[in-house]
């Protein structure tokens, strides 16, 4: 018998939204534009200031808070010079710029006022929705959107905390098409080069493109010096694949790819290693990984996760993490699924190949060939007697120990009694085992258990409102009593198939059984 109490104090919690850029130290933030309460049809020209000159030429010079406005294009500076007969605005000194969706600073300004292209210089610049920004010698804009930038950086990360920065001669921003080319590139992560390319092209926003990813480079024990240049293919927006050229100097060259889909009825994707001559010892090595998890009928739901190496010592030779080059078994396995409301059946083949070959076959693990399990676990309703139960088959097969088939049954009865601060649930159930085994040291090859179990689950809640100080709590007290009967019943000529100690922790407590 189980009796168990705790005390806890509950406060209410703020909720905080997600910022998508939080990586980066959180959101990139333009400075407000210039209030006008002009025209802002961008039909008309007003430019306000302090002072201002005008020539017969009609060329104007304006000084102190001057302050440009066509539309939704702002300019704010100190000085400029307004020549109307060509139409073009000249800026000096501490010139701020806004447009949509972009905020620029420089030192020298020139704009056509009828094209709506311009040109600034040594500045900087910040593109609000895709979250950029960075500095340039020279930056231009001209009207079909294509932005043209010289001797610039570029990055997606806050002032101060870049976490990695693109360096370029030249850089052309495409708004149109969304995609970025520069030329004469470097690749700082953490503010330490990592990558050169003499043409780069990136996209501008969270929109896919096809293209060469960031190579990664190192040298291991196992491989030498080891380079992989993936390429990436777009190929539709549920669809995309990666395909890899490794070189290691001690091992020869690697091909590598995946492929990922997402339709309608399922989704899925297939890694897939191959080393067609391991310069070290001859042979052609590799792997293959497939998953695929999706519905193929009305409530049935298929998976399949199939995994294969060429070899035992394949991920100590050419994986660069502990936990790849330890693996011992790769599951492999296919599962279908169905469920309608309180009834649910699966069928289950599930294998395993043995990594490790040097394993005895006595301790490798048991395939099931196939699971079928099928139960009903309706919602209880109150002060109502409620059944349910499941049934399962299976063929635990391994030639080396024992093997066969084993079904498990398990049916129940259940009478809860709740109120709002109290609970008395009493179960009784009857489990039902038979074995018919291949290879049995015991004295029967067909050896089954018949088990009664009755338990008593027990409590009240218990809350009331508290202050301390300021603040307002909710303190529950939950006292709770837990009974369990199991008959004995010696177990010994059983085999141990799939079984195990549930790790102890509070909810094992009050569970009617200690395995698994």
């Amino acid at each position: 018998m189980m009796v168990a109490c705790g005390l806890n104090f509950l406060t209410p919690t703020d909720a905080f939204a997600r910022d998508p850029f939080a990586a980066c130290g959180g959101a990139l933030r333009i400075p407000e534009k210039p209030y006008f309460d002009g025209d802002t049809s961008g039909e008309v020209i007003q430019i306000t200031a302090d002072d201002a000159d005008l020539s017969q030429e009609g060329i104007s010079l304006l000084r102190g808070n001057v302050q440009y406005n066509k539309g939704p294009l702002r300019m704010l500076g100190q000085r400029m010079r307004y020549d109307k007969p060509n139409e073009r605005i000249y800026g000096k000194g501490d010139l701020q710029l806004w447009d949509q969706g972009l905020y620029l600073t420089g030192t020298e300004a020139e704009m056509d006022a009828v094209t709506g292209d311009w040109d600034v210089r040594n500045g900087t610049y910040i593109f609000e929705e895709s979250h950029a920004h960075g500095s340039a010698q020279r930056f231009t804009v001209t009207k079909d959107e294509l932005i043209s930038v010289e001797e610039a950086t570029y990055t997606p990360c806050n002032p101060g905390d870049d976490a990695w920065l693109l360096e370029a001669n030249h850089i052309e921003l495409n708004q149109i098409t969304d995609v970025g080319v520069a030329r004469d590139v470097k690749i700082s992560i953490l503010g330490t080069p990592v990558f050169y390319s003499p043409y780069l092209t990136f996209p501008l926003s969270n929109e896919r493109k096809s293209g060469f990813l960031a190579p990664s480079i190192g040298v291991l024990g196992s491989t030498g010096l080891d380079v992989t240049v993936p390429y990436y293919f777009n190929i539709a927006p549920t669809m995309d694949a990666t395909l890899g050229a490794r070189v290691m100097s001690d091992r020869g060259f690697m091909a590598t790819g995946e492929f990922r889909y997402l339709t309608r009825v399922g989704e899925g994707d297939i890694r897939a290693e191959l080393l067609p001559h391991d310069t070290e010892d001859g042979d052609a090595r590799g792997q293959l990984s497939v998953r695929h998890s999706g519905y193929f009928a009305d409530r049935w739901l298929g998976t399949v996760d199939y995994n294969w190496v060429s070899d035992r010592d394949y991920f100590e030779d050419f994986s660069n993490t502990l936990s790849l080059s330890s693996i011992r078994f790769l599951p492999q396995s296919a599962r279908v699924q169905h469920r309608n409301g309180a009834f649910y059946f699966s069928g289950l083949v599930h294998n395993y190949q043995t990594v490790d070959d040097t394993l005895p076959e006595d301790r490798r693990p048991y395939a099931r060939l196939p699971q079928l399990r099928a139960q009903y676990m309706p919602t209880p309703s109150n002060r109502t007697l409620s059944y349910g139960g499941y049934a399962e088959a299976t063929y635990f097969d391994n030639s080396s120990r024992v093997d066969g088939l084993r079904f498990d049954a398990e049916p129940y009865v259940s009478f809860p009694i709740r109120t709002a601060g109290s609970f008395f649930v009493p179960t009784a159930s009857l489990r039902y085992t038979q074995y018919a085994l291949n290879n049995s040291p015991g004295p029967s090859d067909s050896p089954s258990r018949l088990i009664p179990t009755a338990n008593i689950d027990s409590g009240l809640l218990l809350e009331r409102p508290l202050e301390i100080g300021s603040s307002s709590f909710v303190q529950t007290l939950e006292p709770r009593a837990y009974y369990l009967f199991t008959a004995f019943d010696g177990q010994d000529d059983l085999p141990i198939f799939d079984t195990g100690r549930y790790s102890f922790n509070f909810a094992q407590l009050f569970r009617d059984n200690r395995f698994s």
